[in-house]
């Protein structure tokens, strides 16, 4: 039962594993998919607010997503392993799997979690704790049924147990000293009892201090009355034990004989650890109070410790499950506030990669504004150019010149345009390219250079599996950059065309600007006007000489006739002005078309290149964030329901 029991806690969390192989093998495969695709994926006017990949350029973005919706946590599973009190082995071991999985930091938590199953199979521990000179020397020689301790070095922690001074203690560890005691309340309850004789040993051998006092089964924390509970230690084993929930943590009160505010003395210091205990009972509070007189202990044969110690010793198997719940949960929330730390570090790593993405974007922004401002500028220049050269012709060109000039007119205007011919503009032309390759460069080279920090073994990211697997996700993304894209103008090996923008593809734009059939048209539509003009005036003067033959007065043929003739050079005139306003018409509307042109050229290349790439980068990264927020999400829900198990349960046993 317990078994099963174990698979269900542990399901909600390593269930979003259970692909994850096969999904970042898939990952590796798809992004080379994705970048080749998304010239074609990204509208000419993406940005990366806008952009969103097409049919085919979504399998990578589907198969990130697999990761999370492929592994649905069991909630009823969860939910009936949430409501069952949990056996201090299980949940130790369960606890183990945990650090394995999500990688406890600290060697000596890993250690202790371990040494922790075997917990049960030791003797009743008890601790005696306290600062220095508030007492614990003399409660741990009335403990051991000894006037005085031997001096012992007070920089170790002091371990004694049952047995002759003839005897050959146990092998002491660097942070401990053993000795041999005969006496016979250690001998009818086989208790193991320590001494944390004060400050100093709590500096030089902390870890040692934790362990023993997390296996430790009780702990006695000796303090004076008069210090209310203000001492470095009785501060941290309120703090870190008592409040905390550890069973069979008491307080010790030592107050002098001659004291004259015993009473005192003890009311705040039962208020003080009712206040840290959040406990309104002061009844209830753990507290032996104990007299001292010439550095003795006067009271301590009439006081309840050591038959409350007895107590415990006879539950042995109830305190020892008790330090082994105590022990899982604390090694929880060490791993707990672990884990905390890896989810800022994810954090951190989003705001670098939306600070880079910010870069990206403001680059490309001033890249695609200058483009429009200054170097179609350029463009816009050499038309304004021409166009003014075109008036002026069409000024110095009245329409009576068409008689002798109209089979001119089409070279006079290639005249014009070849004198203000477009070879700046297609200069600027490819200069805006090199600009945007270049650019190409120096993006990618920016964002490799922000992320390869984030990829060292030195990186925050490494301290943390969780973070760890996005330092190997970037890793994989730089090494595919690096591939498909060239980092510097040395591209040897590398086909060019493929990741740059053509250098001729804009001044071929340029170049081809044509304006020769508008000009042969002018001209055809001038010999037209010449030629109708011809035909008007013979007709006129025809009839003219009709009428004049037909007998009409000279005086009246003379004036009429002279009236039709200047009717028809004043058509003439109006229709050589209205070519010219078709002309020019014509030439803006190409040229607005010769700009829209290049500016949609250049977008187009300027997205594929450049842009879509560094969004699809860009993206990908978000998404794996995305996907180990997810992650650590997951297991901080699971991580936070097994501390309440382990608190619950530790309080019904106690």
């Amino acid at each position: 039962m317990l078994r099963v029991q174990s698979a269900c806690r542990l399901q909600r969390l390593f269930a979003y594993n259970r692909v994850h192989l096969s999904t970042r093998t898939s990952l590796i495969h798809g992004y080379s998919t994705f970048i080749a695709s998304a010239a074609k994926a990204v509208p000419a006017n993406a940005t990366f607010d806008s952009y969103k990949p097409s049919k085919s350029c979504m399998y990578w973005m589907n198969a990130s997503k697999a990761f999370s919706t492929n592994t649905p946590i069991d909630e009823t599973s969860a939910t009936k392993a949430s409501s069952i009190p949990l056996s201090a082995s299980t949940v130790l071991q369960d606890v183990a799997k945990i650090q394995a999985k999500l990688g406890e930091s600290h060697s000596q938590w890993i250690q202790r979690v371990a040494a922790g199953s075997t917990l049960h199979e030791e003797p009743f521990r008890l601790t005696v704790i306290g600062d220095a000179g508030s007492g614990q020397n003399a409660v741990m020689a009335a403990l051991l049924s000894q006037p005085t301790l031997d001096l012992f070095d007070k920089s170790k922690i002091l371990k004694a147990s049952y047995g002759v001074s003839t005897e050959t203690p146990s092998i002491s560890l660097p942070t401990t000293v053993n000795i041999r005691s005969q006496s016979s309340w250690l001998n009818e309850t086989g208790v193991e009892v320590s001494l944390i004789s004060g400050l100093e040993v709590t500096r030089l051998q902390s870890d040692a201090v934790q362990d023993t006092l997390l296996k430790s089964d009780a702990i006695l924390l000796v303090t004076h009355s008069s210090r209310e509970l203000t001492g470095v230690i009785d501060e941290m084993v309120v703090k870190n034990f008592l409040a905390k929930g550890k069973s069979n943590v008491f307080v010790v009160a030592i107050t002098e004989t001659d004291s004259s505010h015993l009473k005192s003395a003890a009311a705040n210091l039962e208020a003080k650890l009712a206040a840290d205990m959040l406990q309104s009972d002061l009844k209830s509070l753990p507290i032996h109070n104990l007299t001292m007189s010439d550095g003795k202990l006067v009271d301590f044969s009439d006081s309840t410790i050591k038959s409350t110690i007895f107590k415990l010793v006879k539950s042995i198997d109830k305190a020892k499950n008790n330090t082994s719940l105590f022990l899982a949960w604390s090694a929880l929330q060490h791993l707990s506030n672990h884990h905390t730390v890896s989810m800022l570090h994810l954090q951190d790593a989003h705001e670098e990669i939306a600070a880079a993405a910010k870069h990206i974007v403001k680059h490309e922004q001033r890249l695609v504004r200058e483009f429009r401002q200054s170097d179609l500028g350029v463009v816009q220049s050499s038309i304004i150019s021409l166009t003014d050269a075109f008036k002026l012709y069409f000024s110095k060109m009245p329409f009576w010149k068409l008689f002798w000039r109209s089979d001119f007119i089409s070279e006079d205007l290639f005249s014009r345009m070849r004198e203000h011919s477009f070879i700046r503009a297609e200069f600027q032309m490819t200069y805006a390219t090199g600009k945007a390759n270049e650019a190409l460069y120096q993006l990618n080279h920016n964002l490799v250079d922000r992320l390869q920090p984030m990829t060292l073994s030195t990186h925050v990211l490494a301290k943390h599996p969780i973070t760890a697997a996005l330092q190997e996700n970037i890793l994989q993304l730089l090494s595919i950059v690096k591939r498909y894209i060239p980092l510097s103008n040395d591209v040897a090996g590398i086909d060019s065309s493929s990741v740059e923008i053509d250098k001729f593809l804009l001044r071929n734009e340029v170049a081809a600007f044509d304006e020769s059939s508008h000009c042969d048209l002018v001209q055809k539509q001038a010999q037209k006007i010449v030629q109708r003009q011809f035909s008007v005036q013979f007709l006129v003067a025809v009839s003219a000489l009709l009428a004049t033959h037909l007998g009409v007065p000279l005086a009246v043929c003379i004036p009429s006739w002279v009236l039709v003739s200047g009717l028809g050079f004043g058509w003439m005139n109006l229709k050589w002005l209205a070519t010219q306003r078709r002309f020019l018409r014509d030439i803006s509307e190409s040229q607005k078309t010769l700009k829209s042109r290049l500016s949609t050229v250049y977008d187009n290349e300027f997205t594929r290149v450049i842009a879509a790439p560094l969004a699809v980068s860009v993206k990908m990264i978000e998404e794996a964030i995305h996907q180990r927020t997810l992650e650590a999400t997951a297991a901080r829900k699971y991580l936070d329901e097994l501390l309440l198990q382990c608190k619950d349960s530790n309080n019904v046993q106690k």
